[in-house]
Parts: C-alpha cells; sequence; structure tokens
C-alpha cells in the first residue's frame, strides 16, 4: 500500500506556523516517521502496546525527532489532549477493528480535540469484513463518509475532503 501524506495530509495543513498532531494507535511509527516535513511540529504517537512504543522512541532518535514525536501510553476512547488542542490526526488501520460501539467515541473524541481545520488522514481498508483478521467493519467510500460526517461535537464534524478510486483505502477528513 502507498502512503502518501504529502496528497492526503500537508496540502491541507496550514503552512509556516507550530502544528501538533496525533498518531492514534502508532504501533512502531510506520506513518509518522514517513512525513516528509518535521519543522514546527510536535507529534503525539498514541499506542497500547508498551513494545512499539519502545521501538518508535529508537527509531525516532535515529531520525533526531526527539522533541518532535512523543510516545504515549493511551487508550484511543480516552485522548489525554485538551479540547481544540490538536491539528492534525494520522490513523492507519485501526477503524477497520472497531466495533461501532468502540468507534463512535473513538471519532467523538478526535473531534472533541481537533480544532475547526484539523485534518484526518487515514488508512482504511474498503469492503474488507473478514473477522479471522480482526476486520470488523465493511465499508464502501460512501458508507464510511456518512459515518464520519453524521458525528458531532460542539458544532464541529468532519467532512471528506480528499478520495480516489485508484487508492480507494486513503482518505482526508477535515473539521468543519
Amino acid at each position: 500500500q502507498i502512503q502518501a501524506p504529502h496528497l492526503y495530509l500537508e496540502p491541507f495543513l496550514p503552512q509556516g506556523v507550530p502544528l501538533e498532531g496525533c498518531d492514534l494507535a502508532c504501533g512502531w511509527g510506520r506513518i509518522c516517521l514517513t512525513l516528509s516535513e518535521y519543522r514546527q511540529r510536535r507529534i503525539h504517537a498514541c499506542d497500547l502496546a508498551d513494545s512499539s512504543l519502545i521501538t518508535l522512541q529508537k527509531l525516532a532518535a535515529i531520525r533526531e525527532l526527539k522533541g518532535v514525536i512523543e510516545t504515549h501510553r493511551v487508550d484511543i476512547l480516552h485522548l489525554p489532549f485538551a479540547d481544540n488542542q490538536l491539528d492534525f490526526f494520522l490513523a492507519f488501520d485501526i477503524f477497520e477493528h472497531m466495533i461501532d460501539d468502540m468507534l463512535r467515541p473513538c471519532v467523538l473524541e478526535m473531534l472533541r480535540c481537533g480544532k475547526v481545520g484539523c485534518v484526518l488522514y487515514a488508512e482504511i481498508p474498503m469492503e474488507a469484513y473478514c473477522p479471522a483478521l480482526t476486520h470488523l467493519q465493511n465499508w464502501n467510500q460512501v458508507s464510511l463518509c456518512a459515518f464520519f460526517e453524521n458525528l458531532e461535537v460542539d458544532g464541529k464534524r468532519w467532512k471528506m475532503r480528499q478520495w480516489s478510486p485508484f487508492i480507494p483505502d486513503h482518505f482526508t477528513f477535515v473539521i468543519e
């Protein structure tokens, strides 16, 4: 699969200002470590697995990203961030593993923490229901967008801004 922050994240972020983001269920950092731009950024890499966070800390140190990527042992249903704190989210291969009763609070929590204009770059497999692989959702592009766009916190909603049938599992949503 292609990882393309230059197409799905960077064009939607303000330039020349400090930005704060969150890599949800980051694992060892396969997404936050691929960004091309780190100046004026702080990335909170959140996961429950201590071993993944330790690996990410080592990889971030090798890439001289100490102070840019901070790791946090976090349950993503209860994010430790203030309301309207974050400018972007990275979320790869997590939402398909969550039933609606978990997914809804997670997406609402992201809306709470995200500012208006906050960008979500997500990789979400489409039509991938397979309990053996723990894929518990079976979205298509329309049903996924409806799910995200119909949730609201304090008047804020996600709006899909970027999607292509050529890379159907990658999405950009922005909080409006």
